[in-house]
């Protein structure tokens, strides 16, 4: 029977800090595409007749707040665009180190047109993960049937989104934000799959033990 992916996010209200980005490696005999969007998680174990290395970024940072690790996509989406990359693999990253040693690094890569469908179809099946700490995910495994409700807030302040598990098997990813001041709300967002992708390979995953999703 195949599970299903759900990653929900606690995000604080905050500023964003400084990062810096590099290209530490290019392959330089690809072919430079113009025009190129979209940024896909590539599968670890999609066939290589489909994509081409493009190259490595390595983003470094000193603090994580909100929208950090958005902006972090942002910028190597960007960057990796530019030369001519519109897919990606987290190589290696550390968030947890103290002070300026925070960094991320990204294998890019060209994927075709005609391989992206392939591509994604391999994320279905996945587990269901569920985000309920900052920079970490819980993982749970629903089955087909099964009604999820997430709920954050209370009264007029609360976001509540419902939904049963069918078996179409696309991954899904959410995120919890909390909003305080004068003005707070709560609010439960969903991410778009690469994002979320990226998301779980650079967050620590939390164990569980015997608990299930009925415990929250």
């Amino acid at each position: 029977m195949k599970n299903y992916m759900l990653i929900i996010a606690l995000l604080l209200s905050g500023l964003s800090f400084g990062q810096k980005l590099k290209v530490i490696g290019v392959n330089e005999d690809y072919f430079h595409h113009d025009k190129v969007e979209g940024f896909h998680c590539l599968y670890d174990r999609m066939p290589d007749y489909g994509y081409t290395w493009i190259g490595t970024l390595k983003i470094e940072l000193d603090t994580i707040v909100q929208h950090t690790i958005k902006e972090i996509y942002s910028m190597a989406q960007d960057r990796a665009n530019r030369l001519g990359a519109n897919a990606f693999r987290v190589k290696k990253d550390d968030l947890f180190s103290y002070g300026e040693e925070k960094y991320i690094t990204f294998d890019i890569f060209h994927l075709r047109m005609e391989n992206r469908d392939e591509n994604r179809d391999l994320f279905k099946g996945k587990t269901e993960k569920m985000l309920l700490t900052e920079l970490s995910y819980y993982q749970f495994e629903p089955k087909i049937g099964d009604v999820i409700c997430l709920e954050i807030g209370s009264s007029a302040k609360k976001d509540k989104i419902e939904y049963k598990v069918d078996g179409k098997g696309w991954p899904r990813y959410f995120s919890f934000q909390m909003f305080h001041g004068l003005f707070s709300a709560h609010e439960i967002s969903e991410y778009e799959w690469a994002y979320g992708e990226f998301l779980i390979q650079v967050l620590e995953k939390k164990p569980t033990g015997d608990r299930s999703l009925s415990n929250y």
